[in-house]
């Protein structure tokens, strides 16, 4: 899966979240609201799109055990 694909879902993910919809009938707005600043964000000369550290690096410990 593309890279850019991961990145955008995890962003919309919490972008949902941060909107505290009322239902599911919000997604289409807040979609919109969305892509709206992500092509917004892009058309900065110096966009980068990068997940968080503490996201892409997992330890061992934060597995679970099968004991």
């Amino acid at each position: 899966m593309c890279v850019c694909v991961v990145y955008l879902f995890y962003e919309f993910d919490k972008f949902w979240f941060a909107e505290k919809p009322a239902d599911i009938m919000q997604f289409n707005v807040i979609k919109d609201k969305f892509v709206t600043r992500v092509t917004e964000q892009l058309q900065w000369p110096t966009a980068q799109l990068t997940l968080d550290s503490d996201v892409t690096s997992e330890s061992s410990d934060d597995k679970l055990d099968d004991d």
